[in-house]
């Protein structure tokens, strides 16, 4: 009897557990204006335990990038950019962190052990003085900041669409750069300079029907980072959203 009244409450610890690490808590947003410069500063970053232990260790390059936007009745007025590539040196162990800023030049700095890198990727902001320069001091403006890992170029995704349609055959045109061009399977070279002869009717017919299959998985895969307003990344953030009016942050001075 006992153990069917256990069987339950061990369910209900599970559900909790799962949940509780799938939940992620709210990013802390700090506004202040020092130096001539808007500081807007997200804190309490949380995270996958996946990017933390393995990603950022890995020894290959990883971006932790912030997009933020202030917007007035809709309209974007200010944009702002900051990215960290992250490099950990496997030889020396520690942590190269190149970032740069759509206002500046990039710089580098090092650190050296993974609790300071957590402590530094979870305090990510932007420090602007174009932004006083834009915003206007005695209006309400919309800021709206996201935090991404391993963020990808629109315009990558659609090299790779343009790949996937490409790889199972060569059309030529003559317009068309060596440089914009989609690389060429072997079997598509070797058709296009005419030293492949013998390649059956019955191969040509699969090759046919196969392509139309790759090219809708790709498509399924690829089609949720088309949307303009969304940046195809390995972790993004939820888009943290928040008031900000200059002129009642110089006051708070």
């Amino acid at each position: 009897m006992k153990i069917y009244l256990l069987k339950p409450v061990l369910l209900l610890l599970l559900v909790l557990i799962v949940f509780m690490s799938h939940t992620s808590f709210a990013i802390t947003v700090k506004q202040s204006v020092k130096n001539e410069q808007l500081n807007i500063k997200m804190t309490d970053i949380n995270y996958p335990k996946s990017i933390l232990d393995k990603e950022l260790n890995s020894g290959l390059p990883n971006n932790i990038s912030l997009h933020l936007s202030a917007s007035v009745q809709g309209e974007k007025v200010f944009i702002f950019t900051l990215n960290h590539q992250i490099t950990y040196d496997l030889w020396d162990e520690i942590y190269i962190i190149k970032t740069s800023t759509s206002e500046k030049s990039s710089h580098l700095e090092v650190i050296k052990t993974a609790s300071e890198l957590r402590e530094f990727i979870s305090n990510i902001g932007m420090l602007s003085s174009n932004a006083l320069k834009q915003l206007e001091p005695n209006v309400t403006y919309e800021i709206n900041a996201q935090i991404l890992v391993n963020p990808v170029n629109s315009k990558r995704i659609e090299k790779i669409q343009n790949w996937i349609a490409t790889s199972q055959g060569y059309t030529y045109n003559s317009n068309e750069s060596q440089h914009n061009r989609a690389p060429l399977s072997n079997e598509s070279r070797a058709l296009k300079v005419g030293k492949i002869d013998n390649i059956s009717n019955n191969s040509s017919e699969n090759l046919n029907a196969a392509r139309p299959r790759f090219q809708k998985l790709f498509d399924q895969i690829l089609e949720q980072y088309m949307s303009s307003d969304e940046v195809p990344a390995l972790w993004r953030s939820k888009i943290i959203k928040n008031d900000i009016n200059i002129q009642n942050l110089l006051d708070e001075k």
